[in-house]
């Protein structure tokens, strides 16, 4: 609340956060089809196969949120935690 409202003309993304949204995308469709696959190969059935690749999708989005919420937080700490180490 102590940050300036943001300027009309500024787009909403940086072109950072676009092509970190799309690698991220990119991996978790890359893993949850690889899973996929994996799983009919050994002897999986269909619905069990498109449960398990929908259920990645969801848990690594919700991981996903989560880190970006606690990346901050954690580099800060862990900033400080290397300074209190260098002290002694």
């Amino acid at each position: 609340m102590e940050r300036p409202p943001r300027q009309t003309w500024k787009s909403l993304m940086i072109r950072h956060d676009v092509w970190k949204m799309l690698y991220v995308a990119v991996i978790i469709a890359m893993v949850s089809l690889v899973a996929h696959d994996w799983l009919l190969k050994h002897g999986g059935d269909q619905v069990t196969a498109n449960t398990m690749m929908v259920n990645i999708i969801v848990m690594s989005k919700i991981f996903y949120l989560f880190t970006i919420e606690a990346l901050p937080w954690f580099y800060l700490k862990f900033s400080l935690l290397i300074k209190w180490f260098s002290s002694l």
